[in-house]
């Protein structure tokens, strides 16, 4: 089984809007972060259009948030150079996907947003 209506809806107000909150209004047709929802994890891109290609969009991995049923806990993930994701180890887990997000948004050691 995947998320449900209330696990969706928490997902929306708090990764949705700190996506929001990192999209410009007046940079959203050139740049913008954006969620994935699949059926354990939550990933966070930063969306670009190409250079030569407005039309088209480029991904780079933000943060992953990855939900374990049986421990009823959230790990967090980034990607490093190689493209993989991989554990944060500063702050890897959490029972509530708030505090991962809080941590993402703060990034105070420019893991996420650079």
């Amino acid at each position: 089984m995947a998320f449900g209506e209330i696990e969706l809806k928490l997902i929306e107000n708090t990764v949705g809007e700190m996506c929001q909150r990192r999209s410009p209004a007046q940079l959203r047709d050139k740049v913008r972060t954006v969620y994935l929802i699949t059926k354990y994890s939550v990933e966070v891109y930063e969306q670009k259009t190409i250079w030569n290609n407005r039309e088209e969009w480029t991904n780079t991995g933000i943060a992953k948030f990855l939900y374990t049923k049986t421990t009823k806990k959230w790990k967090l993930y980034w990607v490093r150079q190689d493209g993989k994701w991989h554990l944060y180890e500063t702050l890897s887990e959490s029972t509530t996907i708030e505090t991962l997000v809080e941590e993402v948004d703060k990034d105070l050691y420019s893991t996420f947003w650079g």
